[in-house]
């Protein structure tokens, strides 16, 4: 398991835990949070059309699955790594499946560290979880929309994490994945 504390916020990988009481924590963040969320998505859109935005960009993050979240010293859910499955265009030549990941942190504790900490947590985290993760998603994807994160210095730190940039979609957004190592375990059935 994934997990990285510092003095001012802790940070843990939970893809695929089943907690009830982290279930609860995680609606009433987004109950909190959500308009918040997608306002800044609209911000960084805002030059085209919302109608002409992809479908997963703005839907809403309380159907993804969480992957990695913050917390401050009160103990606060502060930030989360949220992944949705998705079948895609085989033409892309990633497979026929792919998981979509954003990372979300409020705005008052929002910083290079933190979001970056986050972010490396839920990557090795994801990565490391084969047998939890959908055995036909063969790619992570990211969508990097924010204009302060399209900058050199950045797009060597998703380098080195493995992620490789497919280009740019219609909103200006980089495009990028990271292969994934799957597997795919077969059950015996009992036979009587």
């Amino acid at each position: 398991m994934t997990f990285i504390k510092e003095t001012l916020f802790e940070i843990k990988f939970v893809f695929k835990h089943d907690n009830q009481f982290l279930k609860g924590e995680i609606i009433d963040f987004w109950k909190a949070n959500k308009d918040s969320y997608l306002d800044e998505l609209r911000s960084y859109y805002h030059f085209k059309a919302i109608d002409d935005a992809d479908e997963w960009a703005f839907s809403s993050p309380t159907n993804s699955e969480v992957a990695a979240i913050a917390r401050n010293n009160s103990n606060e859910i502060i930030g989360i790594a949220f992944v949705d499955l998705k079948e895609i265009d085989k033409s892309l030549s990633l497979g026929t499946h792919a998981y979509f990941q954003k990372v979300f942190v409020l705005s008052n504790y929002r910083s290079p560290k933190l979001t970056w900490r986050l972010f490396t947590c839920f990557v090795k985290g994801f990565s490391d979880a084969k047998s939890s993760r959908d055995f036909r998603a063969k790619s992570l994807v990211s969508e990097n929309i924010n204009p302060k994160m399209k900058n050199p210095y950045l797009r060597r730190c998703f380098s080195k994490l493995g992620y490789k940039m497919m280009g740019k979609n219609n909103f200006d957004g980089e495009i990028w994945y990271l292969p994934l190592k799957t597997s795919y375990k077969l059950h015996k059935l009992n036979q009587a």
